[in-house]
């Protein structure tokens, strides 16, 4: 059996862990998918505006965009996250780090506890551009999978409108899907 599993990093681990411990048997295939939103566009229009091709401070373009507008959290914390470590950097190489750095926070935890109970996993990242359950329903497809793990809130942010994530993967994945409770405190922190 082939098993995706998909992380924005809200994922509860333990649950997750529990659930992957009673359905899967050795042979089958465990792959922990992140589709990470990655505003590139929009933050290359920023920094355009701002002077010139990828030549911005992160801080300005994070200021011209005001909270919470980058996807990435607000103020200090966007900054945070895409503020060069060492000298000035190339846009394009700071959303790079940001890109590993968030693959790696969202799938690390998960992957590790799966592989502390001699369950493989491996990795998996994709760059979304706003269309995460379109990208989790591609690799779905791509591989096969028979079954899709994914968290659920209950809470889509146009919820009787558009539907969250969660109800676009169960209406339109080509496998089964499990959904396994996030606390909405927990996903409203990320």
């Amino acid at each position: 059996m082939k098993i995706l599993v998909a992380t924005d990093g809200t994922l509860p681990v333990d649950a997750t862990v529990r659930h992957l411990q009673r359905l899967w048997k050795p042979g089958d295939d465990v792959i922990i998918l992140t589709a990470i939103n990655l505003p590139r566009q929009f933050l290359k229009q920023l920094a355009s505006v701002g002077g010139g091709e990828g030549g911005s401070a992160i801080a300005d373009i994070v200021e011209a965009a005001g909270p919470g507008m980058t996807g990435l959290g607000g103020g200090a914390r966007a900054a945070e996250r895409l503020a060069p470590r060492e000298g000035p950097a190339a846009l394009d190489e700071v959303l790079e780090r940001y890109y590993r750095r968030m693959a790696d926070e969202n799938t690390k935890p998960l992957v590790e506890a799966l592989q502390a109970v001699d369950i493989p996993a491996k990795p998996l990242i994709r760059e979304a551009r706003d269309r995460t359950a379109a990208t989790i329903i591609e690799v779905c497809r791509e591989r096969r999978c028979d079954l899709l793990i994914v968290g659920s809130t209950g809470r889509g942010r146009f919820e009787g409108r558009l539907g969250s994530t969660g109800t676009k993967l169960v209406r339109g994945a080509p496998a089964d899907v499990l959904l396994v409770r996030v606390e909405a405190t927990k996903h409203a922190a990320h």
